[in-house]
């Protein structure tokens, strides 16, 4: 066809100057306007709950995710990506903690 197309790399150059910065803000910006609507409207406090999951069965995870929603409204409060290192891996069960604690609400 003989169409002029921008490389790979600089496809994913573009996306890690641009597309992942514009996300990011985005979803810091709809995090704070959830969290100012929930705490003006809650008279009676934030009803959290998280829960967490591995990327793959078993204990040979590296990745996991935590998300904590108000169990409310169902908004999804925060979101964490976490690694899991081999010093932990005994809490993969558990891996909750570093996500809570990385949590400012």
């Amino acid at each position: 066809m003989n169409v002029a197309t921008i490389s790979t790399r600089t496809f994913q150059d573009y996306c890690k100057e641009y597309l992942h910065p514009a996300i990011y803000h985005m979803f810091l910006e709809s995090q704070s306007d959830i969290l100012r609507v929930l705490r003006s409207n809650m008279d009676g406090g934030l009803v959290l709950g998280g829960d967490g999951r591995a990327d793959s069965p078993g204990y040979s995870a590296k990745y996991g995710s935590y998300m904590l929603i108000e169990l409310r409204t169902i908004k999804v409060v925060h979101m964490q990506l976490v690694q899991v290192s081999w010093s932990v891996q005994w809490c993969i069960a558990h891996f909750k903690t570093p996500a809570v604690l990385s949590c400012y609400l």
